[in-house]
């Protein structure tokens, strides 16, 4: 139709620069087929593909994760000898890493003969992205004894491998470079250090990150609460979350989560409440993301009712809502009660996920519903669940006590 009138409309003016500049426009507006669909007829009219639309083509094709697209385009990249071309390079490094094919980007990065900070970083953020820390971290010290010197972003990636206690010596090794290049200073990295310290469970060294900090906004707030709800330090958690508040910062959805995790259990449920109030004088108490967690902590703290008062409550609920009422009810064993929610649930559309049939086939378990059983056995099959070790185990467990 309209489409193809057009594409052929730009074919007939010949190879100028405003086919491709076509291309990368349907790209950037997230119409990848039509961006393809032009660029096929401009190669079969024998014109060449410049590496701003190689570009162009591969970043789109990443942002959806396109590999099988992406993997077409690579094999005309290597056919016209782009491939080691840095800008066409970098893109595809970025395309395989958010494929989730990090072989595939380093094969593409060895390739590239004058790679930049801005190939190093890419190849080093595939790592952390995907799980290789060490990886990632080896890569970034090949980096400097090539001689590049890492930007803000190329710290911030490898700091943001360092996710777990084994790697706190590491990330100390990286703060070090920091503070040389004179970066500890800023916000951003700050925050950064903060949040990689507290991951990696070294809170003294997390608070000594924040204190030193000349300027603190919400997200580096948030980053510490976060850090010592994340390490049981409960009283801490709720300190800063006062002391936020002598700065005269306002807390955030954020704020709100961090510190209702740290309130989820029974001994803390009247601080649970007077942090419901602050939400409420905040206006997010119908938000989902925050009711949810209201919902939760209530849940934890075993009073249910609350925690249907505030489930009811939330605007736009989505299977999260669902999914921590019906648990908050059957922990509690309120078995039959969680069995008519998730029958609520189905009413309103709502497709359960794998916790909820946990949830719901433990109910069943615990009050011998069996006929019920059956059906969320049913209802299982259906969803392609039933394959899944947790679910099977489940299901097996039900039958047995029904």
């Amino acid at each position: 139709g309209s489409r193809c009138f057009r594409c052929s409309m730009f074919l007939e003016e010949g190879p100028s620069g405003n086919d491709s500049a076509e291309v990368r426009r349907f790209c950037e507006q997230g119409r990848l087929n039509e961006a393809v669909e032009l660029w096929d007829r401009l190669d079969r009219k024998g014109f060449l593909t410049n590496p701003d639309t190689y570009g162009s083509l591969l970043q789109a094709c990443g942002n959806k994760k396109l590999l099988a697209m992406g993997k077409r385009i690579h094999a005309h990249i290597i056919k016209t000898g782009f491939e080691r071309h840095r800008f066409v390079g970098n893109h595809l490094i970025l395309l395989y890493n958010k494929c989730e094919r990090v072989l595939d980007a380093r094969h593409v990065f060895d390739k590239i003969p004058n790679r930049n900070v801005v190939s190093w970083t890419t190849m080093i953020a595939g790592y952390a992205r995907n799980g290789f820390a060490e990886e990632a971290f080896e890569l970034f010290q090949q980096m400097l004894c090539n001689g590049l010197e890492p930007n803000k972003i190329t710290f911030i990636t490898v700091l943001s491998a360092c996710c777990s206690p084994g790697f706190l010596s590491i990330g100390k090794l990286v703060h070090a470079h920091i503070i040389n290049k004179r970066m500890e200073s800023d916000v951003v990295m700050g925050t950064i250090l903060v949040n990689m310290y507290s991951k990696c469970g070294s809170m003294n060294d997390a608070g000594q990150m924040f204190a030193k900090m000349s300027e603190r906004d919400v997200v580096a707030w948030n980053a510490l609460i976060a850090g010592y709800a994340l390490n049981g330090c409960v009283r801490k958690a709720l300190h800063f979350f006062q002391a936020m508040q002598y700065e005269d910062l306002k807390p955030d959805k954020i704020t709100f989560i961090n510190i209702l995790n740290v309130c989820a259990r029974p001994e803390f449920l009247a601080l649970g409440k007077i942090i419901h109030g602050h939400i409420i004088h905040s206006r997010l108490q119908s938000d989902v993301v925050v009711g949810t967690a209201l919902v939760s902590m209530y849940g934890k703290c075993g009073s249910l009712d609350e925690a249907l008062r505030t489930f009811d409550q939330i605007l736009d609920r989505n299977v999260a809502s669902w999914r921590v009422v019906i648990a908050a009810y059957v922990r509690q064993g309120h078995g039959l009660e969680a069995l008519q929610l998730f029958q609520e649930m189905q009413l309103e559309g709502m497709i359960p996920d794998k916790f909820i049939f946990l949830s719901i086939l433990s109910a069943c378990a615990s009050h011998a519903a069996l006929a019920e059983g059956k059906r969320i056995h049913a209802l299982i099959a259906d969803n392609g669940l039933e394959t899944d070790i947790a679910i099977g185990n489940a299901i097996v467990s039900m039958y047995g006590k029904c």
